[in-house]
């Protein structure tokens, strides 16, 4: 689980930077990391390094979070660098906020991350961090991670 094919779903839809701009944008996901820590109190620590190559001007992106019944979602942050984003932020898709900052919002099926932030024509690598509650089940011999990465509703 160290690693995890994201192409097929985090293409984190990024929210453009001039919604009626004719400008050529596009970006590729060069690389994603994925980790996951159980910890003594079953919850599951979830660290996802993002990388996001862009071609054009982009202010944020977005992670959507599946959970089952009965699980749920805590502790989430968006991270670039070392440098914490500032919790608060809209969290609609197509939604502003100042660089640097991020929001959480339930979507019925899960949680979506969305984070603000100003790149044009580079590589950045975000992390997006969360706690997942009720999502370990422990037997007699072993606990059962049954952890959904990626939903399948992205193109990239």
């Amino acid at each position: 689980m160290r690693r995890a094919c994201v192409l097929a779903f985090v293409a984190g839809f990024v929210l453009s930077a001039g919604a009626g701009s004719a400008v050529a944008k596009e970006f590729t996901l060069p690389a994603a990391d994925v980790r996951a820590r159980v910890l003594p109190d079953g919850s599951v620590r979830v660290v996802e390094r993002i990388t996001y190559s862009f071609s054009g001007s982009f202010t944020g992106g977005f992670r959507e979070i599946p959970l089952r019944p009965g699980e749920a979602l805590i502790d989430a942050g968006v991270s670039e660098d070392g440098v914490e984003y500032a919790p608060g932020a809209p969290a609609s898709i197509g939604s502003s906020g100042a660089p640097g900052t991020f929001g959480t919002a339930s979507t019925g099926t899960g949680v979506r991350i969305v984070w603000h932030y100003e790149a044009t024509d580079e590589e950045r690598t975000f992390t997006v961090s969360y706690t997942l509650i009720e999502l370990a089940e422990a037997w007699d011999d072993v606990v059962d991670v049954n952890l959904r990465v990626w939903g399948d509703e992205w193109d990239v």
